[in-house]
């Protein structure tokens, strides 16, 4: 499919960071997608400047601008993958211009999550704690083990992740035990313990948490079934943020045209 022929036109948001970068270089790969605005804060020292300054093998007519500036008409879809206070600026935005918003971002308090649920009647959002295929097929089956194990078990989920991630436990560890919690028909808070010590004992019915930060690991996340006679885990591991901004694509892509409302990835990859 040529360049002229590409169908959504995209803004990333954060587009200097690690994150924002991989977004920017896979919607520029892909024949879908068509990079219309690379958002950073008003004051940074990239404003204005050609991408080719982050991205060296880049030679496409696309400046840095600030993301205080309303979108471009051109603009369909926002990617956002940067930090809670910055996402929810960025929703705003969206709901003000009436484009739609793909949101990786985690860590969002309960009342910043009830704001993105109220901004979801106007717009329409994607909202998902790891846009990975495989973590998504992993909740699955973890619905599934759930499901059929019962609350007669104990449920252990072990996540690693790089030393420069601020929240703890990981939204896709949380996303895991409310899938676990919600398929027996629990809430999360009810059963849920923090061990990152690894030291408490997991009692039957609970679902325990412990964080690693170490290194650059981009993601590695390990589910426990502890039963008497026998252990069943269920993991994931990311070898390459390349995997999060390819779902991002896709969630893009699949969420351009859509009424307001609230969607996640077993939307996209059709899993409900």
């Amino acid at each position: 499919m040529s360049k002229n022929n590409k169908t959504v036109k995209v803004a990333v948001a954060g587009a200097n960071g690690r994150m924002g970068l991989e977004l920017l270089q896979e919607c520029i790969a892909n024949n879908r997608l068509d990079v219309s605005e690379a958002l950073v804060r008003p004051s940074s020292r990239l404003l204005g400047k050609n991408i080719s300054e982050l991205l060296t093998e880049q030679e496409l007519n696309l400046t840095f601008s600030s993301q205080s500036e309303a979108l471009k008409p051109e603009t369909r879809v926002l990617i956002d993958f940067t930090l809670p206070d910055n996402t929810l600026i960025n929703i705003q935005t969206c709901v003000d211009n009436n484009r739609a918003i793909v949101i990786g971002t985690t860590g969002f308090s309960p009342e910043q999550q009830q704001s993105i649920v109220e901004a979801s009647s106007h717009i329409a959002i994607l909202q998902a704690s790891n846009m990975s295929v495989g973590v998504n097929l992993t909740l699955a089956l973890l619905k599934q083990a759930s499901s059929v194990l019962g609350t007669d078990v104990k449920v252990e989920i072990l996540e690693t992740h790089h030393i420069h991630k601020k929240d703890s436990p990981s939204g896709t560890a949380v996303t895991m035990g409310e899938v676990i919690a919600n398929s027996n028909n629990k809430s999360l808070q009810d059963c849920m313990v923090i061990d990152d010590s690894q030291s408490l004992s997991t009692d039957v019915g609970s679902i325990k948490f412990s964080s690693i930060r170490e290194g650059e690991v981009i993601g590695d996340h390990q589910v426990s079934f502890i039963m008497n006679d026998e252990v069943i885990e269920i993991s994931h591991r990311a070898i390459d943020r390349k995997v999060f901004a390819k779902g991002a694509a896709r969630a893009a892509i699949w969420l351009f045209g859509k009424a307001p409302g609230l969607y996640a990835m077993d939307d996209v990859l059709g899993l409900k």
